[in-house]
C-alpha cells in the first residue's frame, strides 16, 4: 500500500512539474514547437527562423521578445512553404506546389489572427509573404489584397509596393502599377528600387 502511495506521488509531482515547467526537458519541448527542417531549408530563412529551427532557445527568447511572438514557430514554417512554393511555382515534379501553398497561407492567417489588435512589428512582413502566396496560387484578387494591408500596416515598406507593382504590370493594369508607385515614392522616395520602376514605367 505504502509503495503504491509512493507511486501515486511520484506520478503527481512528475505530472504537476510538468505542467508548470520545472522539468527542463518536458518546458523546452513545449516551449516551441519541434520542427525538423534541414541545413538548406534552415539557410533560406532569416536570422530569428535559423535560430529557432536549430534548437537555441536562448537566441530565440531573445527574438520572440523582440519582434512580439510568442507563435514563432508558425512563422518560420510558413516562410519556409513560401520557400518550397518559389521553387515549384518553377518546377513542380513532386506535385506538391499546392500543398506548400495551402499550408504557408495557413499558418500566416493563424500568426496574423493571433496578432490582431496587439504592436506585432513584423505584421507588415507576414502579409507580403501570405500575398506573395495568394500570386503563386493565381488568386490575383486575395494577393491584392494583402499586399495593400502590408502597405498600411507600414506605409514605409517599399517590398510591398514593389510586389504590388510588379503585380499589377503582370496582369496588364499599368494605371493601378503608377498609382501604387506615386503612392511608394510619396512614402519611401529614395528607394533606388522604385525609382528604376519609375524609369520602367516611363514615368
Amino acid at each position: 500500500m505504502i509503495a503504491n502511495n509512493k507511486s501515486i506521488t511520484t506520478f503527481l509531482f512528475f505530472t504537476i512539474a510538468s505542467l508548470i515547467g520545472l522539468l527542463s526537458p518536458i518546458a523546452y519541448a513545449t516551449k516551441y514547437t519541434i520542427y525538423k527542417m534541414n541545413e538548406l531549408e534552415i539557410s533560406r530563412l532569416p536570422p530569428f527562423c535559423q535560430v529557432w529551427a536549430r534548437g537555441d532557445t536562448e537566441q530565440t527568447d531573445q527574438w520572440v521578445a523582440k519582434l512580439k511572438i510568442s507563435n514563432i514557430h508558425h512563422l518560420c514554417k510558413g516562410l519556409n512553404h513560401v520557400n518550397h512554393a518559389n521553387l515549384r511555382s518553377y518546377n513542380n515534379k513532386d506535385n506538391t506546389l499546392g500543398y506548400h501553398i495551402k499550408s504557408g497561407i495557413g499558418e500566416f492567417s493563424y500568426v496574423l489572427a493571433h496578432a490582431k489588435g496587439q504592436p506585432f512589428p513584423l505584421r507588415s512582413f507576414v502579409y507580403l509573404n501570405r500575398a506573395k502566396l495568394h500570386e503563386i496560387s493565381g488568386d490575383i484578387i486575395k494577393s491584392i489584397e494583402d499586399y495593400s494591408f502590408s502597405i498600411k500596416s507600414n506605409p514605409k515598406y517599399v517590398k510591398a509596393y514593389v510586389g504590388l507593382i510588379d503585380l499589377y504590370i503582370k496582369i496588364g493594369d499599368k494605371e493601378q502599377a503608377a498609382i501604387t508607385l506615386k503612392k511608394g515614392l510619396h512614402n519611401a522616395p529614395k528607394s533606388n528600387i522604385l525609382l528604376k520602376k519609375k524609369k520602367m514605367l516611363n514615368m
